[in-house]
């Protein structure tokens, strides 16, 4: 069959990519069934099927134990998915959710004899994480060296946070969230909100973290405003959110653009 063919990249971007072509492009969700409608867990109509479908040409063949598991990995996130909504188009299918879900899989104390798993086994998930590393290395080196973007800074502050190529650096990922937050990246700010909320990387600070999630736009800060800080405190973040408007629109204002107006719908590059 097409897919025995032995994958030459083992990384995860390669075999994301290999594992998007077996499912269909759209995917509508069957009806979702509960044993008791209070239940919580349920069982989404024919996506099993598909998994089934997807997983099936690489049984037997050397690399089966990355594909199927790559393959549970979709799967599983797009059974959460159906919760919420009644279709997804695959290309909108969160990465970084499939590669936690996969690795997870993948962990030692799951890759053992006592589990069924051989030493060839082993030696396959040993390569996957060693391929992987060294695809993040080289795309952090290049994005450090062009780091001239919010998108691009962003996605260095990403690649710090998850410790994709690196190892997992939450000081690091403060920094670069900052440095794209600068320049606007939404998601980036966002970041920032729950890093200042839980004390991730930085000095756990309630109206650091409300600060960036009215600037990014989210309900969340909300919550942080309700619970942790005082009248005083969100009026005085308030006063912050004023001056950092203003200090925008003057540079939107030289720029002749509105690429600088954070709060106004910035332009911004495709993650």
């Amino acid at each position: 069959m097409k897919n025995r063919k032995s994958l030459t990249k083992k990384d995860f971007e390669s075999l994301f990519r290999k594992a998007l072509r077996d499912w269909p492009d759209k995917i509508r969700f069957g009806s979702l069934h509960r044993e008791y409608p209070s239940d919580e867990t349920y069982v989404v109509e024919d996506l099993y099927s598909l998994c089934d479908k997807a997983q099936q040409p690489y049984l037997g063949s050397t690399e089966e134990v990355l594909m199927r598991n790559m393959h549970d990995a979709i799967y599983s996130v797009l059974h959460d998915a159906a919760a919420h909504c009644s279709y997804i188009q695959l290309n909108q299918l969160r990465k970084d959710a499939v590669r936690e879900n996969f690795e997870l899989r993948l962990a030692p104390d799951r890759v053992s004899k006592e589990n069924g798993w051989t030493s060839d086994d082993s030696k396959l998930v040993k390569t996957y994480f060693e391929a992987t590393r060294r695809v993040e290395r080289g795309k952090l080196d290049n994005l450090l060296k062009t780091a001239d973007t919010a998108a691009k800074k962003f996605k260095i502050g990403q690649m710090y946070y998850w410790g994709d190529g690196v190892e997992k650096n939450y000081v690091a990922a403060a920094k670069w969230y900052h440095k794209a937050s600068k320049d606007g990246h939404k998601r980036a700010q966002f970041q920032l909100g729950m890093m200042y909320e839980r004390g991730l990387g930085v000095e756990r600070n309630y109206q650091d973290s409300y600060f960036w999630y009215r600037i990014s736009k989210t309900s969340f800060g909300e919550h942080v405003a309700t619970n942790h800080l005082t009248a005083k405190q969100i009026s005085e973040v308030e006063k912050r959110l004023r001056n950092w408007i203003a200090k925008a629109n003057k540079v939107q204002e030289k720029a002749g653009d509105d690429t600088i107006n954070f709060l106004h719908q910035p332009k911004q590059e495709p993650d």
